[in-house]
């Protein structure tokens, strides 16, 4: 019979492994390539994003050719960049909007 002490750190083990890999899982964007999340994305793009990011970059950088990962982006757009000209959209959009964005950036290289 295996003591109390190395159960509780079996468990221990068990449970640090699990809070590490649901810490590692990365959101991911759930409209990717679905058409009419795109479509919106494209009118919410031209709202709020043109002004700066323009169709190749502006005074903020090229979201078409953006290396951030579904889940910084995300980020991104609803916390801002501290320091840089990027406000926070957080109050203004919602995730399912931020999602629509990403989804039409990610489907061109280029606003159209």
């Amino acid at each position: 019979m295996a003591s109390t002490g190395a159960k509780a750190g079996v468990l221990l083990t068990a449970i640090l492994a699990a809070a590490t890999a649901a810490a590692t899982e990365a959101l991911t964007n759930p409209v990717l390539g679905d058409p009419s999340a795109i479509a919106e994305g494209r009118k919410i793009y031209r709202q709020r994003c043109y002004i700066c990011h323009l169709s190749h970059g502006g005074r903020g950088p090229n979201l078409f050719a953006t290396q951030l990962s579904d889940e910084a982006f995300l980020m991104t757009v609803i916390n801002g960049r501290k320091g840089a000209i990027m406000p926070a959209f957080g109050l203004q959009m919602s995730p399912d909007e931020v999602w629509q964005v990403h989804a039409y950036v990610k489907s061109t290289d280029h606003y159209e």
